[in-house]
């Protein structure tokens, strides 16, 4: 949906364009663990 995204560290986005590997995929109403560094988390929030 428009309002799924990604979460990602600061620091593993300084210098651009930056290409990170997708670690977790957390669906609606889950909590993801932290992100381990130089890797991205998929949200999925459930919203149309």
């Amino acid at each position: 949906s428009a309002m799924d995204g990604y979460a990602v560290a600061v620091a593993d986005v300084r210098s651009l364009p930056t290409r990170l590997p997708v670690a977790q995929r957390i669906p609606a109403g889950s909590v993801g663990s932290r992100l381990q560094p130089g890797t991205a988390a998929r949200i999925f929030t459930g919203a149309p």
